[in-house]
């Protein structure tokens, strides 16, 4: 199973789009919001949707919004016909012996890596705007302001098919991958 870690803010909701939807809200009362909350930057959801259809990736959200729950996340996108299915929700409480493993306290990619001992996808990529993931990490930096852009697409492709010279997808992680 190959897995997509997805942030939502400054990936899928970048803060151009928080501020552009704002400011129409304001001028012409257009929505920024549902019942779920801000509405995503519809230039964002076209490369995860292209992601989704290069890799048939599936989708774990690593992002703040996962705790309102595993339910409640698929059926916003569900509603909002977002790309790709949502599998999961990265764990809230990271076990003694992955702390111990990866000193330095509680952090992102931590939350993830438990994730991926505890179900052992063959491929993974993490996309996220903050960079507190750990060094072995697959992972692409998006800048919080553009979110998801192309060149962040084309790495996250990349990283999700890539293959190893038996012809097997890489499960272990690769260098990091930062994009500005």
């Amino acid at each position: 199973m190959k897995v997509l870690f997805l942030d939502i803010d400054g990936v899928i909701n970048s803060y151009d789009n928080i501020h552009t939807r704002l400011k129409q809200f304001r001028e012409n009362k257009i929505p920024n919001r549902d019942q779920f909350g801000a509405l995503f930057d519809k230039k964002c959801i076209k490369y995860l949707d292209l992601i989704i259809k290069e890799t048939n990736c599936k989708i774990v959200i690593s992002s703040s919004w996962r705790r309102v729950g595993l339910k409640k996340m698929k059926e916003m996108w569900i509603t909002r016909e977002l790309p790709g299915e949502i599998i999961d929700i990265t764990p809230k409480r990271i076990r003694t012996e992955i702390l111990a493993k990866f000193k330095g306290g509680i952090t992102r990619g931590s939350e993830i890596q438990q994730w991926i001992e505890d179900n052992h996808p063959y491929s993974y990529c993490i996309v996220d705007d903050d960079d507190d993931m750990l060094p072995h990490q697959n992972f692409v930096k998006t800048n919080t302001y553009n979110g998801l852009d192309i060149k962040a697409t084309k790495k996250i492709i990349k990283i999700l098919n890539q293959k190893d010279e038996k012809n097997n997808f890489i499960g272990k992680a690769s260098n990091s991958i930062m994009v500005r």
